[in-house]
């Protein structure tokens, strides 16, 4: 029973570990297109840009705004990513701590197993053993 309960332990694990591997991807999938997007516009804000180039100096501050504010969004997103990235490498490490901690235990139960089952034998082997004495003791008393 231990040992189906460490497989099952082990089993839980690696969905958890292959569940948040998939949540991980998501976030960076996502985190990418929106990377993606915000790129597109800035190449097609400054495509815009220098297409209007001989526009007036008040769309031209307003277009420089705008690249700005994008490009401060590019920024806080590329953080995010750096954040999440980082936060993926010590939850997989912690991942991986765990796996061999309960590698370890599942051992050591294994072990605790096989010392239980010997001493289980060797009760069993001193009831035999005291039983004939004392069935010895008893023939002798009645002779």
């Amino acid at each position: 029973k231990p040992k189906a309960h460490d497989e099952t332990t082990q089993i839980k694990l690696q969905v958890i570990i292959e569940q948040h591997q998939k949540e991980l991807n998501i976030l960076q999938n996502q985190f990418q297109t929106l990377l993606d997007m915000k790129d597109k516009e800035l190449n097609d804000l400054s495509y815009k840009m220098k297409s209007k180039r001989g526009s007036s100096t008040e769309t031209s501050r307003e277009s420089k705004k705008l690249e700005q504010d994008l490009r401060n969004q590019l920024y806080t997103l590329e953080e995010d990513i750096k954040s999440k990235s980082l936060e993926m490498r010590w939850l997989e490490s912690d991942s991986e701590q765990n796996e061999t901690k309960l590698k370890e235990q599942g051992i050591l139960i294994h072990n605790l197993q096989l010392s239980n089952s010997k001493l289980e034998n060797s009760i069993q082997q001193f009831k035999d053993e005291n039983d004939q004495m004392l069935r010895q003791v008893d023939s002798s008393i009645t002779r």
